[in-house]
């Protein structure tokens, strides 16, 4: 009996040692546009490593202090190891929940560096905009 019960918390244990090696963390994000930028495409300096091999990524448009004004935008994932786009350019809604977005067959690589740019559906103003992303 008492090697069964040893035999089954191992088992436990291997299996939650195995779920968090395999988590993707959800990364809170702020993108900020500045004042006085006359392009509507904007994502900050700042790049996030890919460090699973999953062929989706997903993110939440969940706050801002423009949402009455900017409901539907539009995001993508830049791969700075190819010096462009990693993803196609997606359209997501506030507070729409999270998707299932695909990288582009060169794309999506472990151990790549990539960051969310985001485009506005009309000539930029300075705002702030909340997204979770996971990678």
């Amino acid at each position: 009996m008492k090697k069964t019960i040893s035999l089954l918390l191992a088992a436990l244990l291997l299996v939650s040692l195995m779920a968090v090696s395999f988590a993707t963390p959800t990364i809170a994000l702020n993108i900020t546009y500045p004042q006085g930028r006359t392009e509507r495409a904007y994502g900050p300096s700042k790049y996030q490593k890919k460090n699973n091999t999953i062929a989706h990524w997903d993110i939440s448009y969940i706050a801002s202090d423009r949402a009455g004004q900017d409901h539907n935008i539009s995001v993508y994932l830049y791969d700075k190891n190819l010096g462009d786009r990693g993803t196609h350019i997606e359209p997501i809604s506030f507070c729409s929940g999270t998707h299932e977005f695909r990288y582009l067959g060169r794309s999506g690589k472990k151990g790549r560096n990539y960051k969310v740019v985001m485009k506005l559906n009309r000539t930029p103003d300075q705002g702030s905009y909340d997204f979770l992303w996971n990678p």
